[in-house]
């Protein structure tokens, strides 16, 4: 593999990759990894990691400062808390095989709080009137259905690309944990409603 392959990979990586020293420094993250942990700072800076995360990751700095491998996996199940019930906020993880049986996983083991639940990826978002039609949604809790797809929308550098191949693309991601399952294709994933 060529340098500008593992670089390519390690910023284009699925998953959020830090590496951060024992002062909790950020020597460097993926854009996953800033994705996945900004919300969870005060000022939105992960310049200093332990400080940064240290209400809803208090024991992070121990566990860094306690690893005495020049390199490995240091935290690997990490739970971060959110502050507030309300926003309790729960990371699971799990051997990845493939989407579907991902997602099975999470639907057995996550233990949701609700029966319906929003299914997205690190780099999508909810406009908020997606949010009230999903929320009328899981309120009036139809009985004869077990999915609904949202017509998903991509941007590059910040413009909905309104004039491609890519629009209008459906993909089901607002599902009811006990009447969905999935199944691996490839890259993908089939529900089973």
């Amino acid at each position: 593999m060529t340098p500008e392959a593992l670089l390519d990979l390690f910023v284009l990586a699925p998953v959020g990759l830090v590496e951060v020293n024992e002062e909790g420094r950020v020597e460097v993250a993926n854009l996953a990894a800033r994705t996945l942990l900004t919300p969870f700072t005060r000022a939105g800076s992960l310049d200093d990691l332990f400080v940064a995360l240290g209400a809803v990751a208090p024991e992070l700095a121990a566990r860094v400062r306690g690893f005495d491998s020049p390199r490995g996996v240091n935290v690997d199940a990490l739970e971060l808390l959110a502050p507030g019930e309300q926003r309790g906020v729960h990371f699971f993880q799990n051997r990845f095989i493939g989407f579907g049986s991902q997602r099975n996983w999470a639907l057995d083991n996550a233990n949701p709080k609700h029966p319906w639940i929003l299914i997205l990826g690190a780099d999508e978002r909810v406009t908020p009137g997606l949010a009230i039609e999903l929320g009328a949604i899981a309120t009036a809790d139809p009985a004869d259905v077990g999915a609904w797809r949202v017509r998903r929308r991509f941007y590059m550098w910040g413009r909905w690309l309104r004039y491609s191949s890519l629009y209008p693309t459906w993909v089901v991601r607002f599902v009811r944990t006990d009447r969905v399952r999935y199944q691996d294709r490839g890259h993908a994933e089939t529900q089973v409603v």
